[in-house]
């Protein structure tokens, strides 16, 4: 059984404050601007008491404000999670959504935004309840079967093919994976659904390593609506960058998809970088 909280921007800052907390994976910028100190001290007034008129918070006899102590244990899992993993799926229009999901002491939190400073936050029971809500974010509960095989390509080459498919150039695109000894069949495949109108989706797995960094993994899907595909930058091999490129099937996503999640990211070569406070 899911539980789950439909939270506004301010509800959610509110929290935050109440567990000390200036970072969450997740949370966008205000549609309206940033606020100055005046207004967001207005805002915490009214977030205070829309959780209070949804019973989600009471105020005692000394006016402290006492949050619902499973939400308040939901936001965080969000916010001081062991691991996450964040999706941006994007369709062929360009339209994204964002996906962040964290685990903490076997507790499961998906984190979604429905609409403009509205979160939609759910606690999942299971891993597998919890990577099949990935998988259906990233709409490949049903992928077309693989019919060709993967390739290896080396880094500044994919950045080049990904520049000939930009100009629409087919036959440059394919000379350029043909030159790296991928196959003729592979070569068509991959160039036809770069070119095709596809949707990607970008999974960064992510480790955090202190209050202020994360080491990440990511991976790329790229489907058309006859071939999906799994684009990962592999670990260095002789000091050259390769890229993996390989025919996806739902199957295939949900073992790598669970592989990953339980590598040690910070061991596994993966990027580090800095994050900020939230403003």
């Amino acid at each position: 059984m899911t539980t789950s909280f439909l939270l506004s921007r301010e509800e959610l800052l509110l929290l935050l404050k109440l567990l000390n907390a200036d970072y969450i994976l997740g949370l966008t910028p205000d549609p309206l601007g940033e606020l100055s100190a005046k207004q967001q001290a207005f805002a915490f007034i009214y977030a205070e008491r829309a959780l209070r008129a949804r019973q989600l918070a009471t105020v005692d006899e000394q006016g402290v404000l006492k949050v619902q102590r499973e939400l308040l244990d939901i936001i965080g899992i969000c916010v001081y999670p062991e691991r996450s993993v964040v999706a941006h799926h994007i369709l062929p229009n360009k339209q994204a959504s964002l996906f962040t999901g964290h685990c903490r002491e076997a507790q499961y939190a998906i984190h979604l935004i429905p609409e403009a400073a509205l979160h939609h936050i759910t606690l999942h029971p299971t891993s597998a309840t919890f990577f099949n809500e990935l998988i259906a974010f990233c709409r490949c509960q049903k992928l077309p079967e693989a019919l060709t095989e993967g390739m290896f390509i080396d880094g500044e080459t994919y950045k080049r093919l990904c520049e000939s498919v930009s100009s629409g150039n087919e036959l440059a695109s394919l000379n350029l994976l043909l030159e790296q000894g991928v196959t003729h069949d592979s070569a068509q495949s991959f160039v036809t659904t770069l070119l095709a109108p596809h949707t990607i989706s970008v999974v960064q797995f992510l480790n955090p390593l202190s209050t202020n960094s994360l080491a990440k993994r990511e991976m790329t899907i790229l489907q058309s609506e006859s071939q999906a595909w799994l684009v990962v930058q592999s670990n260095r091999i002789d000091s050259d960058e390769l890229v993996s490129i390989q025919p996806l099937t739902t199957q295939m996503l949900t073992r790598v998809l669970l592989e990953t999640w339980h590598e040690d990211v910070s061991q596994a070569n993966g990027e580090q970088y800095e994050i900020a406070p939230i403003k």
